[in-house]
């Protein structure tokens, strides 16, 4: 899985900067933690798209600056929590990601902020085992902390959010589409959705 910009962290900036262009916010495979990056980084083994798939890539004038990973492995152990996904789901993953720059990947975390005007509901999903902003554990927090999990700190960014929650799938790593726990937790993204847009919520 590779990507311009996370598209969580996309939406999080834009909750800050216009707040008033968002009814609700859903946040999937987030948490307001950046210092899981690093090791991410370095765990993915990111390298030129056009040496690592050539038949795809090395056509098309990308220059070098353009990476992905260098094997499905390192797709794995950024995105997947084994064993709990189908191969098909890491495989077809790999063979379809896109590239995405050095500039992107090193200065991504800059644009989380604080969404102080933010008054719609939010509403974060991120995987037990998420690698990069939970470093594989979304539980370890600070005894007596006021959070109990690494995804619910995400709520001291909007301290004016009409409702926050958080979802945690057991067993479930950053890419949460990929794993066995998909169904349940489309589910509950989708509860989230309807409890937004219900016709009770537009009166």
């Amino acid at each position: 899985m590779y990507y311009m910009v996370h598209a969580a962290q996309m939406i999080q900036a834009l909750s800050a900067a216009s707040p008033d262009l968002l009814d609700a916010v859903l946040l999937t495979g987030f948490s307001a933690n950046s210092t899981a990056q690093p090791p991410f980084l370095a765990g993915g083994d990111f390298q030129p798209a056009a040496i690592v798939a050539p038949a795809r890539f090395a056509d098309q004038g990308i220059p070098d600056a353009y990476l992905v990973n260098q094997s499905p492995y390192n797709t794995q152990f950024m995105t997947y929590f084994f064993p709990y996904f189908p191969e098909d789901a890491l495989q077809r993953t790999y063979q379809t990601g896109q590239p995405v720059t050095q500039g992107v990947l090193f200065t991504q975390g800059v644009i989380m902020q604080n969404a102080t005007d933010f008054t719609g509901a939010v509403h974060v999903v991120t995987g037990a085992q998420d690698f990069p902003f939970c470093d594989g554990n979304c539980y370890a927090v600070p005894s007596g902390g006021p959070y109990t999990s690494i995804p619910a700190y995400t709520k001291t960014f909007y301290p004016s959010a009409s409702n926050f929650s958080v979802y945690i799938p057991a067993n479930t790593g950053h890419n949460i589409n990929g794993h066995y726990s998909a169904p349940e937790v489309f589910q509950d993204m989708l509860q989230f959705v309807e409890s937004v847009f219900s016709p009770s919520q537009s009166l």
